[in-house]
């Protein structure tokens, strides 16, 4: 008896009812889709612009590091030929070193980086495709007592960034 009464209700509530959507219920759903998706690309392109950002610091800083370890190889090299250590590191503020030379020196110039075929960097342009890194080499000496030190300050911009004119205050 249960089933015919649900029977005859089922029968009831079929009666009368179109199947499919309405114009307007198919536009509310393309609009609610298209503001979810364009969310999702705002989303994607920020990611990609910050992630492009943070791979630059990341090269910036290790050629910064790599400026200050050539400074430390004249140093040592200059040592291991019995010289003075600090000859040819003269206190100045427009260094630059090529790492590819045999005997990497201080030298002045323009600064930009040339990334070679085995991603290497070095300032020579010959056949070498230049990057938008470029670094400047900053030594001072700096006296305490009778010794003689010296600051090396390596500083890599990109981007047509400008150099600091100040070793101890960079943002100046």
């Amino acid at each position: 008896m249960n089933d015919t009464i649900l029977s005859k209700g089922l029968r009831r509530k079929r009666v009368g009812i179109h199947v499919g959507f309405s114009l307007l219920e198919v536009v509310i759903a393309m609009f609610v889709l298209s503001v979810g998706m364009l969310g999702v690309m705002q989303l994607m392109t920020g990611t990609l612009r910050y992630s492009f950002s943070q791979r630059d610091a990341v090269i910036a800083s290790q050629l910064a590091q790599e400026g200050v370890e050539l400074v430390y190889n004249i140093r040592d090299t200059n040592m291991a030929a019995g010289n003075a250590a600090f000859q040819n590191i003269d206190e100045g503020s427009n260094w630059r070193i090529d790492a590819m030379n045999s005997t990497p020196a201080l030298s002045g110039g323009t600064f930009t980086l040339y990334e070679k075929s085995d991603h290497s960097y070095t300032h020579v342009s010959s056949g070498n495709t230049a990057t938008r890194f470029s670094r400047k080499i900053m030594v001072n000496d700096i006296t305490s007592g009778s010794i003689l030190s010296k600051r090396v300050t390596s500083f890599v911009v990109w981007s047509s960034g400008i150099f600091p004119t100040n070793a101890s205050n960079p943002e100046a």
